[in-house]
């Protein structure tokens, strides 16, 4: 299994970078049929925890257009939360 890998997403994309408050967003690369040049393959996760980089069809098409795999995590989901719950409290 490919290891998360993680960035620090704006909390408020309308407010940054006059705010500057970010949150943990994971992430999946997978390089297996890149070949430098090649296009990016992008998938968010849907409305649950993203376990790994993605599968099925969009990696067979990766594997035919040596493309790089990317599938980002949805925030409000898995380890994607901002100011780490889900409180709707301002």
């Amino acid at each position: 299994d490919a290891e998360p890998s993680y960035w620090h997403a704006p909390v408020d994309h309308f407010a940054f970078p006059s705010s500057n408050l970010t949150f943990r967003q994971k992430y999946y690369v997978n390089k297996e049929h890149y070949v430098s040049g090649g296009p990016v393959f992008f998938q968010l996760g849907g409305e649950g925890p993203v376990k790994g980089p993605p599968r099925g069809y969009i990696a067979a098409l990766a594997a035919e257009h040596k493309a790089l795999l990317v599938q980002v995590e949805h925030r409000f989901y898995g380890e994607s939360v901002p100011n780490g719950n889900v409180d709707t409290d301002n």
